[in-house]
């Protein structure tokens, strides 16, 4: 899957993530009339549907054996040190893992 594949695929869950280790990050909520990251990540799930876009792994077409790759190969990145929330093997695990 390539990088903007990827974003917008982990979207609706980096948005929780990052709100609960930035509760300012609500603001954005408010604005669409949500009422907290819950909201908003619920409304990204819903375009990523009318889109057409995976919401698994599964639809994805990517196993759930391959969770531990695909973290270990998220861990390698840049990305990863300059994200809101920590960011740990163990958090992608639960993340993909909800994903599957």
């Amino acid at each position: 899957m390539d990088h903007g594949a990827a974003c917008a695929f982990t979207a609706d869950e980096w948005y929780v993530i990052n709100t609960n280790a930035r509760p300012k990050l609500n603001i954005f909520a408010s604005e669409f009339g949500l009422v907290d990251s819950y909201g908003v990540a619920r409304k990204i799930r819903e375009f990523k549907k009318e889109f057409g876009l995976p919401l698994t792994l599964a639809e994805a077409g990517i196993p759930r054996a391959d969770i531990p790759q695909i973290v270990e190969r998220c861990m390698a990145t840049a990305n990863m040190s300059i994200n809101i929330a920590p960011v740990t093997p163990e958090l992608l695990t639960a993340m993909f893992n909800r994903l599957a």
